[in-house]
């Protein structure tokens, strides 16, 4: 086989590779569809399309490789917090029925769980790059939203806020460990 052929197939065997690894990282995404389905009935639709979108971005990342790959597992762990929103809500006010002060509840709940995220973000990605950062952040946000869209979209907003300003001066301005 020629030289540029042998290199061709190389290369295709490389990324065909990649891209299996990048399928199997984006299972991790399966729990937290999971645990939206289960506690956000009256939302399946979301649940399944965030869902969709949290699977691609993790076999994105991953195949990507590198600082991009190393973000979905700090990204993950923050979102935790986040998509267990619906099941505290439970918790709170006995059952999520969404009416009265639950908005405003959730919303409460959606802002702590992205401080949560966020705190967890910051501490996993400190003294790398920003571009770490955002990555981390928004597979972060990506599978928080599985949860928090309980919230409705203020809960949404909040849970992002929550986590770009608790995860960024803290991944950005505490020294990393030596």
């Amino acid at each position: 086989m020629p030289e540029p052929q042998h290199r061709a197939l190389a290369r295709r065997r490389y990324e065909l590779a990649r891209a299996r690894l990048g399928l199997g990282q984006a299972l991790w995404a399966l729990p937290f569809i999971g645990a939206s389905l289960a506690g956000c009935r009256d939302h399946t639709g979301w649940s399944i399309a965030g869902g969709a979108l949290l699977l691609g971005a993790i076999a994105a990342l991953t195949w990507r490789g590198q600082r991009w790959g190393r973000a979905v597992a700090p990204g993950l762990q923050a979102a935790i917090a986040p998509v267990l929103v619906p099941y505290l809500m439970r918790a709170v006010s006995g059952d999520h029925g969404c009416a009265g002060d639950c908005v405003r509840h959730c919303l409460t709940l959606c802002i702590c769980a992205g401080l949560v995220g966020g705190f967890v973000v910051g501490l996993r990605e400190r003294g790398r790059q920003p571009v770490d950062l955002v990555a981390a952040g928004a597979i972060a946000v990506l599978a928080g939203s599985l949860g928090c869209v309980t919230g409705g979209l203020p809960g949404l907003v909040g849970m992002t806020a929550a986590v770009a300003l608790v995860g960024a001066p803290i991944a950005l301005l505490v020294p990393a460990r030596r």
